[in-house]
């Protein structure tokens, strides 16, 4: 499928750090459904329509495919990248392990402050919840992890968490109607923030991971295997 058609799928660059405002619009517009798995992703299109230079935009498309998000492919170009079942698994099954591990570094590390941060993040996602925003939640339930994975100091563990997170939020935002009460999910991180108080690393470390295991069995309902 190529982008055709007179609708405009980007918009025109309102942040600072074009690279990033490019990798946001792209991976919007694949959560949302402009763009489809095989689709063609131009980027004399993407430039114009976003009032970039091709700079930016081919920056950006360069880190997408080394994250997994587009693939080029000879004779094609640059598509997007279509996921699989086993593609879910590998993906959940990986971030378990990152989790862990950043629970393990971070816990006898964080601060009063770190603590409250998190608090304040998962008093934001029961709001969210409260008042039924359910993509308000996820945002909040990614931005909470991310931050947990930072608090563990290892700048490493981050760059790989985020590269894998992007395609995370891309799942999520497609199938996220599948979770029927989300207020499940605030529920759980309430209960995280007072097992990370508590300084108990191993049960934070169980609670991830069964977190990440039910979702991801869930979700890959969705996939098909290729």
């Amino acid at each position: 499928m190529v982008m055709t058609g007179p609708g405009k799928i980007f918009t025109k660059q309102k942040k600072n750090t074009l690279k990033e405002w490019v990798i946001d619009e792209i991976t919007n517009a694949i959560s949302d459904g402009r763009l489809q798995p095989n689709q063609k992703v131009n980027e004399t299109r993407i430039a114009k329509e976003m009032g970039l230079s091709k700079s930016p935009v081919r920056e950006a498309i360069q880190d997408l495919v080394k994250d997994g998000i587009l693939t080029s492919e000879p004779f094609k170009g640059t598509v997007v990248k279509g996921l699989s079942k086993k593609e879910v698994g590998e993906l959940y099954s990986l971030r378990a392990v990152l989790e862990s591990f950043a629970v393990e570094l971070a816990i006898p590390r964080l601060t009063k402050e770190d603590i409250r941060i998190l608090e304040t993040i998962v008093s934001g996602m029961e709001s969210a919840a409260d008042t039924g925003q359910k993509e308000q939640l996820f945002e909040d339930d990614l931005m909470f992890h991310r931050q947990l994975v930072k608090f563990a100091g290892h700048a490493i563990l981050l760059d790989v968490w985020k590269s894998i997170s992007i395609r995370i939020k891309i799942i999520i935002r497609q199938k996220g109607n599948m979770f029927s009460d989300i207020k499940d999910i605030a529920s759980l991180h309430r209960l995280l923030i007072e097992l990370i108080k508590n300084g108990r690393p191993k049960q934070v470390q169980e609670a991830l991971k069964e977190h990440i295991h039910n979702h991801s069995k869930l979700i890959e309902t969705f996939f098909k295997d290729l």
